[in-house]
Parts: structure tokens; C-alpha cells; sequence
């Protein structure tokens, strides 16, 4: 769930090899503000159940990014 998901971005940020994706995000404060304002966009303009579905899935992991790599925990509590 979201709480394995925290985990293990809070993991990558301190062990992610150079290059992986969610270390570009960690890295790059203005792709993870990018991604997360064009995936909260494209939540809301979903209407069909699995788009939306995906689409919140896709929120919940940039939010988490967002939030691991200021150090901040929302879903456990370390």
C-alpha cells in the first residue's frame, strides 16, 4: 500500500543508483514540481474508472516523492 510505497521511496532517496528515475526527481526540484502539477491535471480530466484509478496512482507516488524528499513521513511515522 501507501505506506510500503513511503518506505521505499524514503529507501531510494538514500541508495538510488545515478540515473534511476526517482533519483532524477529527488535531484531535480523542478521536474518533481512538473510531474506533479501534469499528473494532478490529468487526474481531474479523467472519466472513466481505470484512467482515473490510474491516474490517482500516478498522484500518490509523485506526492510521496514530494514528500520523501523534503523528509517528511504523511503515511507512516518514522
Amino acid at each position: 500500500g501507501l505506506g510500503d510505497l513511503e518506505q521505499t521511496l524514503f529507501s531510494r532517496k538514500a541508495t538510488a543508483p545515478e540515473g534511476s528515475y526517482t533519483k532524477r526527481l529527488f535531484d531535480d526540484s523542478k521536474l518533481l514540481h512538473d510531474k506533479l502539477l501534469e499528473e494532478s491535471q490529468e487526474l481531474m480530466e479523467a472519466t472513466e474508472p481505470d484512467h482515473v484509478a490510474a491516474e490517482a496512482a500516478d498522484v500518490f507516488y509523485f506526492a510521496l516523492a514530494k514528500c520523501a524528499k523534503e523528509g517528511t513521513y504523511v503515511v507512516t511515522h518514522e
